[in-house]
């Protein structure tokens, strides 16, 4: 059975290894994983300032996300599966989530890497919509959104 929790401290340092596993291929690409993804200060730091969830199978931590909402628009900052758990279904039922969190009309919005092409590529099955490229320095992302109906 798989559920979503909101994350608290005890899920930390195992969200901490879910990020490290789940951003390898980042890291072999670029050299690094997004920012703090390897931190459990970074960890209980986005606990304090976003609406943090933990991602259980059968009581078994598997993944989790973060993400902000105000005025209308819900930024999903980090959503991250451990790689031998993707593919499953769990990345669609964390977007259900979301969009329960949100009213009609309202957007939900997110990046991803421009190397990140299976997360584009899932996002965009999801029904998101690539709206610009975004620079920062030495990599370059998507910024994403999906109007909530």
């Amino acid at each position: 059975m798989c559920l979503i929790e909101k994350a608290n401290e005890c899920d930390m340092h195992e969200l901490v290894r879910l990020q490290i596993r789940a951003f390898a291929p980042d890291r072999a690409l670029c050299g690094s994983g997004p920012p703090g993804y390897d931190s459990y200060d970074h960890q209980r730091y986005a606990a304090s300032c976003y609406q943090y969830y933990v991602i259980k199978q059968n009581s078994q931590r598997v993944g989790g996300f973060y993400f902000l909402y105000q005025s209308g628009i819900l930024q999903l900052i980090r959503l991250f599966i451990a790689p031998d758990y993707q593919g499953r279904g769990m990345g669609q039922m964390v977007l259900e989530f979301l969009k329960a969190h949100v009213l009609p009309g309202e957007v939900i919005e997110l990046e991803t890497p421009t190397f990140s092409v299976g997360a584009q590529r899932f996002y965009e099955k999801q029904g998101f919509q690539r709206i610009k490229r975004i620079q920062y320095g030495a990599s370059d992302a998507y910024l994403y959104r999906l109007m909530v109906t």
